[in-house]
């Protein structure tokens, strides 16, 4: 019995340090010193910035002069004397060629401290570099598919009428609308509701709906069918079928993406099974460019799926021997990083543009998700049938929802990162 009052007064001493606990103060202190932190880093680069930007301008405006000064005098003052000896049929007087070479001494001199400004501008960036690796320093640690993937992590919304018939891939979101097809039928939501659904019929639209995608410039969704392009307004729920737009005969689009610009990219292939990608420009209706072969390794024969961001375009590329990969170019794909082979995939791969420069690659089966780097390197993967949950699509609709397109069952998700 001794021991109850024991347990009593201990049980009391725990409870009192317990509530002096001041768990709450704590996080608002450290929340505050992140926005100070984030503050600063501000500030930091843009002084950098600014310090940076006025030296450029200095230094071109003293470019010009120099240049303009030294004309002068090579034009005017040298040549001048070169006339006058070659008139008197005489070498230069040894004064003249000293006073010449004492100019072309001052001369090199002052392209020397030139060379000494840009040596400091090099300095400037190396000093803009220490807060920009710090910070892709922290962003490399918090990189991981966990809070992608797992919705205990982020917030789920439960949407009404989103559950899905068949196990169709396709969708595209912009910052208000989610754009997705579901047996031969194009539905049209926000994060909460559907707000118009219509049948796609083959026959009057170019075939089976080969990928869906946001213009940003345009404010309007590309839907692309085997054999034409159409534009969706989600605001006026109008269907637009571009005439100028299609793919050569005996072949057929296979992807679309785009950014923020008038200019889209379209992927197509051939009989023969042998791709070519399209650079369009919206504003005129017209092709700018098209690349062969000669976006290919030697091995490679397929593309499944474009997409870009604001610095980049990767393509899914599956080679001879069914492998897959994603690789980076820049916009006049040229390529930038030869991505690494993505093991064991069954079926087309899919990618997707996620914030930080990353990327999300998925197989349509579902079974499998890789989180990539702006560099090409696979930073992680998840074999989605051990976590019971098989993710065939994904798009970013504005900078903190992703919505992921399931399978088993058929749904759709939203989760708030």
């Amino acid at each position: 019995m001794e021991s109850v009052p024991l347990l009593t007064e201990r049980t009391i001493e725990l409870i009192k340090l317990i509530e002096s606990l001041n768990i709450e103060q704590d996080l608002e202190r450290t929340r505050d010193k992140l926005d100070s932190w984030k503050m600063s880093m501000t500030d930091c680069i843009s002084e950098i910035h600014r310090r940076t930007k006025n030296k450029i301008q200095s230094m071109i405006i003293r470019l010009k002069t120099l240049k303009d000064e030294k004309l002068k005098e090579l034009k005017i003052d040298y040549e001048q004397k070169l006339q006058k000896s070659i008139s008197r049929k005489q070498p230069l007087y040894p004064q003249e060629t000293k006073d010449i070479q004492d100019k072309l001494t001052r001369m090199n001199n002052e392209v020397k401290r030139f060379g000494k400004l840009l040596t400091d501008l090099e300095q400037d960036q190396l000093e803009l570099q220490k807060p920009y690796k710090q910070l892709r320093s922290i962003q490399k640690e918090n990189s991981n598919l966990a809070p992608l993937l797992n919705s205990t992590v982020g917030k789920e919304f439960e949407l009404n009428n989103l559950k899905m018939s068949t196990t169709a891939a396709y969708l595209a979101t912009s910052d208000k609308h989610i754009l997705i097809e579901d047996n031969e039928h194009v539905l049209l939501f926000d994060k909460d509701v559907k707000l118009k659904e219509f049948e796609w019929r083959h026959d009057i639209h170019g075939g089976k709906i080969k990928d869906l995608c946001w213009s940003h410039h345009l404010q309007v969704f590309f839907i692309l069918s085997a054999q034409e392009f159409h534009t969706y307004d989600p605001f006026t729920f109008t269907l637009e079928k571009i005439e100028q737009i299609k793919p050569f005969t005996g072949t057929h689009f296979q992807s679309v993406t785009c950014y923020r610009n008038s200019d889209i990219y379209l992927c197509s292939e051939t009989s023969s099974n042998k791709t070519y990608v399209e650079k369009w420009s919206m504003l005129s209706c017209s092709m700018i460019r098209r690349w062969w072969s000669d976006i290919f390794e030697f091995d490679d024969q397929y593309i499944s799926c474009l997409r870009q961001n604001d610095s980049q375009l990767v393509a899914c590329i599956q080679d001879k021997q069914q492998q897959w990969r994603c690789d980076l170019f820049d916009f006049e794909l040229k390529r930038l990083e030869r991505g690494q082979l993505l093991k064991n995939t069954i079926g087309r791969t899919f990618v997707s543009s996620l914030f930080d420069h990353q990327w999300l690659i998925i197989t349509t089966n579902g079974g499998a998700v890789w989180l990539m780097s702006e560099q090409g390197q696979l930073i992680e993967h998840k074999d989605m049938k051990k976590e019971r949950q098989l993710i065939q699509n994904a798009s970013m609709m504005g900078d903190t929802l992703l919505v992921l397109k399931m399978i088993e069952p058929n749904e759709i998700k939203i989760l708030e990162l």
